[in-house]
């Protein structure tokens, strides 16, 4: 399997995805289906550390550490240490109380077997702190500099030469500086005015930096990108060839879909033909109107291979030969459905509250599959559809494929818990 890595900054530890753990399967939902249209995923040091939900799903999942096994996770470590499991029982007086103060997450944080197991397994990046530091530092100048070009706005100016005199003095810039120093520091009847832009140009290259020193793609929440400055002239030539494409509501964005998908199933599918297209044509991307279009046609047909695997996997569940009862009462909790199933066709029925609490019960609390659909037959599509929407949870993953200007494909994921 030929691998590119992204950092998937989902993994970030300070979102609630990542520290309560009733979201411990919305994460996994993430993963797996940032896998499915990234390929290889990379995270820090710090976050494979300090995402409790993801240090569970080592601890627990056999899914996840498969995929591990099969090199789709890099960890990137700095170089000042030995090992990764030497590095995290290093820094135990760093954890954050709020987040580490349950004996449950200082049990699940202080496992070393997991963090030996990633060890072992992952692709390990090496990086320095110094070239992060270095990076924040040149690009987070140039986007005051940037900035301050394109207005006439004095004040920011002279809050760009405060960074330059700054930066001649101590040689490089640290984030907190500009975030609490230097608006903390600001005339009061201009602190609401300049917070949120200070603060945006001191935030981008802390979230990029690592896949900037890396040269690597990053896949985004879009809450993160949308702490970027947008520099007008820049982004204007660059918005002209990007590729941007919402996902279809599908199965392959709902959490209780994606957590069916076994390792198998996911290597099968980044490995399938439909995948190889949409990579290749990704790389090919040259910003015409043709060209978006038969991604999107691309993208449709690998999205819809997705789906047929998941409906297949779940459908495969029990033993179909017995006629054995799937239990589907899980889902229906959660869509506020309930299934009648004829041959294989699905009949929603709409329920609430009230019609419960008269004694109306479902038509069927379990269902009963005789086959699955066959693809020879003309109507296979369509009981793909219908079945799919049997995989619908509240939660469900809103998502956009994105192919940036140096034709680098990612998941900007619109909104998370």
């Amino acid at each position: 399997m030929n691998l590119t890595y992204s950092h998937w900054l989902i993994a970030d530890d300070r979102l609630s995805l990542s520290t309560n753990t009733k979201y411990k399967d919305n994460l996994l939902a993430y993963f797996k289906h940032s896998i499915l249209y990234n390929g290889g995923l990379l995270i820090s040091d710090s976050q494979l550390f300090d995402n409790i939900n993801f240090r569970l799903l080592l601890q627990n999942d056999d899914d996840v550490k498969e995929l591990i096994k099969h090199k789709l996770l890099a960890v990137a470590k700095r170089d000042s240490t030995a090992d990764l499991v030497e590095f995290k029982n290093s820094r135990k007086d760093l954890l954050d109380p709020n987040i580490h103060k349950s004996n449950s997450i200082k049990s699940i944080y202080n496992n070393n077997n997991d963090i030996s197991f990633v060890q072992e397994n992952c692709k390990i990046i090496e990086y320095k702190i110094s070239d992060i530091s270095e990076e924040y530092t040149k690009k987070t100048l140039e986007l005051f500099r940037q900035k301050t070009s394109e207005t006439d706005d004095i004040f920011l100016k002279e809050l760009k030469d405060k960074l330059e005199e700054k930066y001649k003095k101590e040689k490089k810039l640290l984030r907190s500086y500009i975030h609490y120093d230097l608006v903390n520091n600001l005339p009061e009847e201009k602190r609401d005015k300049y917070r949120e832009i200070v603060q945006k140009l001191g935030t981008e290259y802390y979230v990029r930096g690592l896949s900037s020193i890396l040269n690597i793609p990053a896949v985004y929440a879009k809450n993160q990108i949308d702490l970027f400055v947008k520099n007008s002239k820049k982004d204007e030539i660059l918005d002209a060839k990007t590729f941007e494409y919402t996902l279809n509501l599908s199965a392959s964005r709902y959490v209780e879909g994606l957590k069916v998908l076994t390792a198998d199933d996911i290597i099968e599918l980044i490995e399938s033909d439909e995948y190889k297209m949409y990579s290749t044509i990704s790389s090919r991307f040259d910003g015409t109107l043709k060209n978006s279009e038969d991604i999107k046609n691309i993208v449709y047909e690998y999205q819809r291979a997705i789906d047929e695997k998941i409906v297949e996997r779940y459908y495969e569940l029990e033993d179909r030969n017995d006629t054995s009862k799937v239990d589907f009462r899980t889902i229906l909790s959660t869509t506020g459905y309930t299934v009648s199933f004829s041959s294989i066709i699905a009949n929603p029925v709409l329920y609430n509250d009230v019609s419960i609490a008269m004694g109306i019960t479902s038509l069927a609390t379990n269902i009963i599959l005789d086959t699955l659909p066959d693809k020879k037959q003309p109507n296979y599509s369509r009981q793909i559809d219908e079945l799919k929407y049997e995989l619908k949870d509240k939660v469900f993953i809103e998502s956009k494929v994105k192919i940036d200007s140096n034709c680098q494909k990612q998941v900007v994921y619109d909104k998370l818990i």
